[in-house]
């Protein structure tokens, strides 16, 4: 049975990289990845996040590491001459994920591709019993609970095994809340949730962002989605 993948890497990207970055991403990066075998590839900007950018990919299993079309990517990769210089020397890390079901039935598409403007990513330490945990609290009242609040789809994530391409700084899981507009700070505000689940999400650093990629990062655009860094 295949165990689908959302592959989140972070980089701390300043200003003044952004344009060559996002002119790279689109016409050069995203390609190779697609050619590769991933089915999602996105961009997020931080308004509020330990690093400033938030790549998202999906792929059908871990085995797309282990491919011969990725292997053939990171040697195009290797020798890309359209990648910018500052890529895989500023501050990154790279973490694979694993959707774990929580709904009430079942919901046949947890893995659904990643469409949406807004995320916000909260990551935490999580054994077995945590992790069931967290599930039954969506699945009893957390769910509504964020709903309420605007979340358009909820995610709860494992983390899996190290990527071949770097390693992971984060905790073993997550949760991820997708937004068609920009949430409200009350709406990710985690003091709202259970003492046990904000304390653990208070850990670590969360993240609220917009979607950079496909479009390019210009005024008269990111006037939707942009109100400032906090």
């Amino acid at each position: 049975m295949s165990d689908p993948i959302f592959y989140i890497v972070e980089l701390e990207l300043p200003d003044s990289d952004l344009d060559s970055f996002l002119k790279w991403y689109s016409a050069v990066h995203t390609p190779h990845l697609y050619e590769a075998g991933f089915t999602v590839c996105t961009s997020y900007r931080a308004i509020a996040g330990a690093m400033s950018l938030v790549d998202i990919y999906q792929a059908p299993s871990w085995d797309i590491f282990e491919s011969a079309a990725f292997e053939r990517y990171r040697q195009i990769a290797a020798s890309d001459p359209h990648r910018p210089h500052y890529i895989g020397k500023n501050t990154n890390t790279r973490t694979p994920y694993h959707h774990v079901q929580w709904s009430h039935p079942p919901d046949p598409e947890i893995t659904r591709p990643l469409v949406t403007d807004w995320i916000t990513i909260w990551r935490f330490p999580a054994d077995a019993l945590t992790l069931d945990r967290v599930a039954a609290w969506l699945r009893d009242e957390g769910g509504a609970h964020l709903r309420d609040r605007g979340a358009q789809y909820i995610r709860l994530l494992r983390k899996g095994r190290e990527a071949p391409t770097g390693r992971s700084i984060r905790p073993e899981a997550a949760i991820v809340l997708q937004w068609k507009s920009q949430p409200p700070m009350q709406a990710v505000n985690t003091t709202t949730l259970p003492a046990w689940l904000s304390d653990a999400i208070s850990q670590s650093d969360a993240f609220t962002g917009y979607r950079l990629y496909p479009w390019a990062d210009d005024p008269a655009v990111k006037a939707n989605y942009w109100t400032g860094r906090t």
